[in-house]
C-alpha cells in the first residue's frame, strides 16, 4: 500500500515512479504491514463514507463511528508498537556505530 502523508490520499497499489507521489512529488516508502494496511483501508474507506454523507440513517451513523473509534484505538495500538520497535532499532544503531568507531571501520555509504 502506498500513502501519500502530505497528501493524505491513499495511492494503492498504484505504481509510482521514484517512489515519489505522483501529486506532490513527496517520497513514498510502501507500506507492506498487513495488519495496518487493514486498519488504514478500513478507516479510509468509512471515513470517506461519512464525508460524502452516504448514509442518512442513523444507526448507520453510529456503526460508522464505532468503527472509527475502534479504528483509533487499532492505530494507537500500531503507534505504540512502532515507538517502541524503532527504539529498539535505535539502540542497535548505536551499538553498532559504536562498535565500528572503536574497529576503525567505516560503515557509512
Amino acid at each position: 500500500m502506498n500513502y501519500c502523508t502530505a497528501c493524505n490520499i491513499n495511492l494503492g497499489t498504484v505504481e509510482i515512479e521514484n517512489n515519489k507521489c505522483p501529486k506532490c512529488a513527496t517520497t513514498i516508502r510502501t507500506i507492506t504491514n498487513t495488519k495496518l494496511i487493514n486498519i488504514l483501508t478500513e478507516l479510509n474507506e468509512t471515513m470517506y463514507k461519512v464525508s460524502k454523507g452516504i448514509t442518512k440513517n442513523p444507526k448507520d451513523i453510529i456503526e460508522l463511528a464505532k468503527i472509527i473509534q475502534k479504528g483509533e484505538k487499532k492505530l494507537a495500538n500500531e503507534y505504540k508498537k512502532k515507538m517502541e520497535l524503532m527504539q529498539d532499532l535505535d539502540y542497535e544503531l548505536s551499538v553498532i556505530t559504536k562498535f565500528a568507531q572503536q574497529m576503525n571501520y567505516n560503515i557509512e555509504e
